[in-house]
């Protein structure tokens, strides 16, 4: 869903409104080409967002693992693949990924990949269209049973 720009801000801005006026119109934007080019709804990103870091670029995991706006974890991305302890004991590849996921723009980015995988395994898995309730529980990190996640059937309780 194409939203325009004006939108997605005012929708950070009613979430998260210590997020400064240039900052959302950053975020926004970039939000809506990944939107676009991965074929989701900017709301999507602006609710995982806000759920995973209230808009703080800056923020870290208590376990270190996660970073920045989109709460990436970092040892499944680029120089910390490899490392035994990525958290506590990066190496400087791993650094660099570590930091690199600080940079606002770069984390949407990588939500947005994380999005697109996750949807097309649970594509994959069902053979339907991947739903939101279906794709989002892996994106939250309970990917340990990736076949009832993807398979996953709305019930009275989580209808409501």
């Amino acid at each position: 869903m194409v939203r325009p720009v004006t939108i997605i801000v005012a929708a950070i801005q009613a979430l998260s409104p210590q997020v400064s006026d240039s900052n959302a119109r950053a975020y926004a934007e970039q939000i809506r080409v990944m939107a676009i080019e991965h074929s989701y709804d900017p709301f999507t990103a602006i609710a995982l967002i806000h759920h995973e870091s209230n808009f703080r670029p800056n923020a870290v995991s208590r376990d270190l693992e996660d970073i920045g706006l989109a709460q990436i974890r970092a040892r499944y991305r680029g120089g910390c693949r490899n490392d035994p302890d990525p958290a506590k004991n990066p190496s400087r590849a791993c650094i660099k990924t570590r930091m690199a996921l600080m940079n606002p723009l770069y984390n949407i980015r990588a939500m947005s990949n994380h999005i697109t995988k996750w949807r097309q395994f649970c594509r994959k898995k069902t053979k339907k269209r991947a739903l939101l309730r279906r794709w989002l529980a892996g994106y939250g990190g309970y990917s340990r049973l990736p076949n009832k996640i993807c398979n996953m059937k709305r019930t009275r309780r989580s209808a409501r």
